[in-house]
């Protein structure tokens, strides 16, 4: 049985859709301090892996799933691309140090392009270009599991879109012990991402 809980991005706030303040662009770096949520800027969602630390051999795998059953059933068109120089989301699996499964989403400085879905509204900051990192260097590796990855993949994946975190039991949890996670979105999160998108 898992008890770790996972360290994730962004703070909660009122609302389950949106963007929060601090991201990476804003300072000029691209590191865990800052990580947050940005919306995306269309219906075509491409997600590329850049780095990987070849410790999580399961993370592509994870991210189709979680593309296939939970994202492209929405209005969205989300996928894996191998080729797309411009895609909205890269993935980092790396070593970041020992600890728990965990991740984080920001708009780095190098992103490549930012702006507002609707001018001015920081709650609607759009990025391209975001980078979620994923720890591959994981204390107990007890903690590696099907469902812990896709729940990770399926929570980093909602930040970059604009969801944000709740209390109820979707990939949006924050804060879940790792053996309650479950990875998939719930109606609400899918009207979401439907009226924004």
């Amino acid at each position: 049985m898992l008890d770790g809980t996972t360290k994730l991005s962004g703070p909660a706030r009122a609302g389950n859709i949106g963007s929060t303040q601090g991201c990476g662009y804003e300072h000029g770096v691209s590191n865990e301090a800052y990580g947050c949520v940005s919306m995306a800027n269309n219906r075509w969602h491409a997600v590329r892996g850049y780095t990987f630390g070849n410790q999580w051999p399961d993370l592509i795998p994870a991210v189709n799933w979680v593309l296939d059953t939970q994202y492209d059933p929405t209005d969205l068109s989300a996928y894996l691309t191998t080729t797309d120089n411009l895609p909205d989301v890269r993935l980092w699996d790396w070593n970041y140090g020992a600890g728990k499964p965990q991740g984080w989403v920001d708009c780095p400085a190098d992103n490549t392009g930012i702006g507002y879905k609707v001018p001015g509204d920081s709650d609607t900051r759009w990025c391209r270009g975001q980078i979620i990192r994923f720890n591959s260097c994981w204390n107990d590796q007890e903690d590696y599991d099907t469902d812990t990855e896709r729940y990770l993949v399926c929570h980093e994946i909602g930040h970059t879109l604009g969801l944000l975190h709740h209390s109820l039991n979707s990939c949006m949890r924050t804060e879940v012990p790792l053996y309650l996670a479950v990875p998939n979105l719930l109606s609400h999160e899918i009207g979401h991402i439907n009226a924004g998108y």
